[in-house]
């Protein structure tokens, strides 16, 4: 009898795993190609400090393919509970792009990397709109 339940959980996850792990892959390979050629440009017409952080590598990286994983796993729990699964996905993805940004934003104030320029942030938040959005427009069309 457990054998039975175990197996029925197993096949109804796997048809959301499916669906969604090339295109979560995807996201994040091309996310990560876009967020390095943004770092570099911004690098390039400004004048970035190696100081940091937020931009450098290893950072940036890390930080958008943890965001996508994150993405696709709240989008395959959606499509397991969910009775509108794409619907609440775009709802949730907006929400939390939104806030996203409002750390971002508090460099400006709070100095918690003391002397962030307005373009350093404005990077940092153009890569989080960026990999946001690849991952509502990816990932919603995929549920559907």
């Amino acid at each position: 009898m457990s054998t039975q339940q175990s197996t029925t959980a197993v096949s109804s996850s796997s048809p959301a795993f499916g669906r969604l792990a090339l295109p979560g892959l995807l996201i994040a390979v091309v996310a990560v190609v876009l967020n390095t050629l943004i770092a570099m440009l911004a690098r390039t017409l400004f004048s970035i400090t190696p100081a940091f952080s937020p931009l450098q590598p290893v950072f940036f990286i890390s930080a958008t393919v943890v965001g996508v994983i994150g993405a696709v796993a709240v989008a395959m729990a959606l499509m397991r509970w969910s009775k509108q699964p794409r619907r609440q996905f775009l709802r949730i993805g907006l929400a939390v792009l939104c806030v996203s940004v409002l750390p971002d934003l508090s460099l400006l104030f709070v100095h918690f990397i003391p002397g962030a320029t307005v373009a350093e942030v404005g990077t940092v938040a153009l890569m989080h709109v960026l990999t946001g959005l690849l991952c509502l427009g990816i990932l919603s069309r995929s549920m559907a």
